[in-house]
């Protein structure tokens, strides 16, 4: 937990604007959660003077994670650990030797990046120098490797903290918008971290029941009461091509049963 979230009282009205930093904040390595979590309240403060749509500060407390997490991997691609050996220098990735001819600095920013890339990558990098053609295989797997390259984007992975999160207010009996508002994660967010716990949302029980309600309305109108399609689609407001569906199924349903 937090400083700043534990003593969000104190702020009195910008009390929410530490919840919205604790909230986008769970992905940050420990070590920089708390320094980045301050930042967002302060600049958020300054924000809230212009425009004080909550979204819009949820918007703004991501897209400062976001800066963050840019400068975390600009800098993890400039560094690389070395360490001494009895036949000179080497990196402590793929134990490459290292020579300290001219250029040395630029060498050994590309050793310290290559060395990080997948061996497919750094041959589809070379067919791209050497202007080969690629293959359709190729184009797709350098766009993968690219996107996972990239920064996390505000609506990148959910920590397990924050699924564990969204859990436990589904359990609670919230909705998946309730959920969406409380966590300010999106609402497609939202519903694949309770389809992969395996959990429905209060709202999607609510819509399955009504939907099962008027398949079963239209098998009565049409199998019992004998009206026709049209007919039903008009009371029942419900598209024809939906009514025929449901005809349909239950058309095999009775063959299926004789």
């Amino acid at each position: 937990m937090s400083y700043l979230y534990e003593h969000r009282e104190q702020l009195g009205e910008n009390k929410r604007l530490a919840e919205i930093a604790y909230s986008v904040t769970f992905s940050i390595p420990p070590d920089d959660r708390d320094d980045v979590e301050q930042k967002i309240v302060v600049d958020l403060i300054e924000v809230k003077k212009k425009v004080t749509t909550e979204s819009y500060l949820w918007k703004t407390a991501r897209h400062m994670v976001a800066r963050y997490w840019e400068h975390y991997y600009r800098e993890k691609e400039k560094s690389l650990h070395f360490r001494e050996s009895n036949k000179g220098e080497v990196t402590e990735v793929d134990w490459q030797y290292l020579s300290a001819s001219d250029g040395t600095d630029a060498r050994l920013d590309a050793v310290a990046i290559l060395s990080t890339l997948p061996p497919r990558l750094i041959e589809i990098g070379l067919k791209k120098l050497y202007g080969e053609p690629l293959t359709n295989a190729d184009r797709l797997y350098r766009h993968k490797q690219r996107n996972k390259l990239k920064p996390n984007r505000p609506t990148g992975r959910i920590c397990e903290d924050e699924k564990q999160k969204i859990v436990e207010l589904n359990r609670k009996g919230l909705n998946n918008e309730e959920i969406t508002r409380a966590t300010g994660r999106s609402a497609l967010s939202v519903r694949n971290v309770l389809k992969e716990a395996g959990l429905n949302s209060p709202y999607q029980s609510q819509i399955e029941g009504v939907r099962q309600e008027k398949e079963e309305l239209v098998r009565q109108a049409y199998f019992v009461e004998r009206k026709s399609i049209i007919q039903i689609a008009i009371e029942t407001h419900t598209w024809r091509k939906t009514v025929r569906q449901v005809v349909r199924a239950g058309k095999k349903e009775l063959v299926a049963t004789v």
